[in-house]
């Protein structure tokens, strides 16, 4: 009876509900507001108060695009947390939006529909994708390239070479994603590989987007960080991979960054293992060129992103997690249609999404809101990450206003404090001789005299020693 109920228009409306919802609780302060959204606004305020064309972002590996993006957001909720938030909230509702269209024109209806909900609604998307990051934009750009490529529009092929040159240009990782589209490109036009030849639009539109970044990654070849230095320890960094990717597939490392917990090692690899066999079940059971592509995109993404990375950084594999997470909900849809029927795949869907909100509200957003975050370190492979980048930073704004100069201790507590001091004028920060010196709690690498004065001894996870 529910599943009659559940027509794809009606579940379809009930999963957007849903997205939003979920997407906008809290977004002001879960998480808190983390180093790098505080860099990359801090580039909007620049753009906002300097004249002139801004030709870079806060480094080599980030092009300007999205600090141009972020002024309106900022111009209306000014130099906040929300405003820096605000644009990735309406990409989610385009990218639920279009990637529901674009499956529709592949799959059934209510398979689109359940595939669509096992990326929205999983622990990635909803973990990283309400953060101001440039790179949560990369799911949305490659639907719009992957619409562009299939539309009837002019000139379609170059729009979508563009759209992919300025996912690059807005984060050079984005360079696994377009090695990944263009082998995946070849392979599904092999049965008339004439065809590969005409998309040469698609490579101009490409150099027209990157064009400006490419330059500039150029130019710092030879720092000791690029890219070729990354690649000569592939191997031993594709040797982690075993132990880093349960963490990862599972959406564990998501959760994580926010409350620096991680669940026991089988229950990441039980979920991870159900993700591989439902993925690997769809292209089986579909046996269609769209599907094993999907596949091959997927494993040619993730062997240039171990080249690319220099450690299993969560955000930089949320695309890759995702479209697993998309894979493994179509063999899901192929698995409930064999044993029961095509009209139940809707309620599979919703059960998808109720259990991964649950999941989020529960697990994420109540522990956070009652806490505040966490400093604790956890593991991701063999690597140690810290949650503290995600912690609440409210209470440390309320001690340092008024309080005099204060220098931080570890660059990302740097930019909170550069971008917050934008919104709270009395918050002085400094680079030396201030009067306050702040840390987060953990790094106890840092020598502290413990006489010294704490200004705020009750916050949980910052510490304020008079200098």
């Amino acid at each position: 009876m529910l599943a009659q109920y559940l027509t794809p228009k009606r579940t379809w409306i009930i999963l957007l509900g849903l997205l939003v919802v979920i997407s906008t609780a809290y977004l002001h302060r879960v998480p808190g507001l983390t180093g790098d959204e505080a860099a990359e606004s801090y580039e909007a305020y620049k753009v906002l108060e300097q004249s002139g064309i801004k030709p870079v972002g806060i480094n080599k590996y980030v092009g300007p695009l999205t600090d141009y993006l972020r002024v309106p957001f900022i111009a209306v909720f000014g130099y906040t947390v929300l405003a820096s938030r605000v644009l990735m909230v309406l990409a989610s509702i385009a990218f639920f939006a279009l990637l529901h269209r674009l499956l529709s024109k592949h799959y059934e209806p209510d398979t689109a529909l359940l595939v669509t909900a096992a990326i929205v609604f999983s622990p990635a998307y909803l973990a990283h994708q309400r953060l101001g990051w440039a790179i949560a934009l990369f799911p949305l750009l490659t639907l719009v390239a992957l619409w562009l490529a299939q539309s009837k529009i002019s000139q379609r092929y170059l729009l979508a070479g563009l759209v992919v040159g300025l996912a690059a240009h807005i984060h050079v990782l984005y360079l696994a994603m377009v090695a990944a589209l263009a082998v995946g490109l070849v392979v599904y036009l092999l049965p008339a590989w004439k065809k590969i030849l005409s998309w040469w639009p698609a490579v101009v539109g490409f150099a027209a987007g990157f064009g400006t970044q490419a330059i500039l990654v150029y130019q710092h070849s030879q720092d000791p960080d690029n890219f070729a230095s990354r690649g000569s320890t592939f191997f031993e960094k594709l040797a982690e991979l075993p132990q880093a990717l349960p963490d990862l597939l599972s959406g564990a490392a998501y959760f994580a960054r926010y409350t620096g917990q991680m669940p026991s090692a089988g229950l990441a690899g039980l979920i991870s293992l159900a993700i591989i066999l439902l993925a690997l079940l769809a292209v089986v059971l579909r046996r269609d060129r769209h599907t094993t592509v999907w596949l091959l995109v997927l494993l040619v993404h993730g062997c240039a992103l171990v080249f690319l990375v220099e450690r299993y950084i969560p955000r930089y594999f949320t695309t890759l997690v995702l479209g697993s997470w998309g894979l493994a909900g179509l063999g899901l849809a192929e698995l409930v249609t064999r044993f029961r029927a095509q009209a139940a795949v809707s309620l599979v869907a919703v059960t998808v999404v109720l259990a991964g909100s649950v999941a989020f509200v529960t697990l994420v957003m109540v522990p956070f809101l009652q806490s505040g975050g966490s400093v604790a370190q956890f593991r991701i492979g063999s690597e140690l990450e810290n949650a503290n980048h995600s912690v609440d930073t409210r209470g440390l704004v309320a001690c340092l206003r008024g309080a005099g100069s204060v220098i931080e201790q570890g660059h990302l507590n740097g930019y909170r404090l550069q971008y917050l001091a934008l919104q709270y004028p009395d918050i002085v920060h400094v680079d030396d001789n201030a009067e306050w010196r702040i840390a987060t709690r953990e790094q106890r690498h840092v020598p502290v005299d413990r006489s010294a004065e704490e200004r705020c001894p009750e916050l949980p996870h910052f510490s304020v020693i008079k200098q």
